[in-house]
């Protein structure tokens, strides 16, 4: 009897070691595949079964903390500002084809759940919306108030409505915008 339970003790802890083992794994995937996408950050910690990273950059994105939580395989980032003219002109991460399945890839691959809040989209300095919130992988979903962005495979969306004054002229504006991988207004 006391065989058996030591041959359980063994068996339960040789267990545990493995799940940590896959926990510090799945960490060193996260950040390898951040890296691999030109992801850098200022700060990082660890703790059993997550990780947290603060202020991270990309060419175009900006985010002030992504924590993962390793066990539950879910991401959340907060403090996110996207600057859509600068990856509108080449100078932000991969937006279509091969770089939205490598963007999908980065965490789809590991079955992980993404989601975003604070989200602020800018044009340059100009703010288009803020407030944003909602999943970012296995695909984009975010809405706030008088936005929304949504990305399908290829396909991105983006809705924006906001109050237009010209002088003593009041109106409300909306701009939808379609991208399969071309963009019409």
């Amino acid at each position: 009897m006391k065989r058996a339970l030591a041959a359980g003790t063994v068996a339960v802890a040789s267990l545990g070691a493995a799940a940590l083992a896959a926990r510090a794994w799945a960490g060193a995937e996260l950040t390898r595949a951040l890296d691999a996408r030109g992801v850098r950050w200022e700060g990082r910690s660890e703790g059993p079964g997550h990780i947290r990273l603060t202020g991270l950059q990309a060419p175009g994105v900006q985010i002030a903390a992504l924590h993962a939580d390793l066990v539950r395989q879910d991401v959340l980032v907060t403090g996110v500002i996207v600057d859509l003219r600068q990856i509108a002109t080449g100078g932000g991460p991969p937006t279509g084809g091969a770089g939205a399945a490598a963007a999908a890839g980065a965490g789809g691959a590991l079955g992980v759940r993404a989601r975003a809040e604070g989200v602020e989209l800018r044009w340059g300095e100009q703010p288009l919306a803020a407030g944003l919130a909602g999943e970012l992988l296995p695909e984009v979903d975010l809405a706030g108030p008088g936005a929304r962005l949504r990305r399908r495979g290829d396909e991105v969306e983006l809705r924006l409505q906001a109050p237009l004054e010209l002088g003593p002229l009041r109106a409300a504006a909306e701009v939808e915008l379609r991208c399969a991988p071309d963009c019409t207004a």
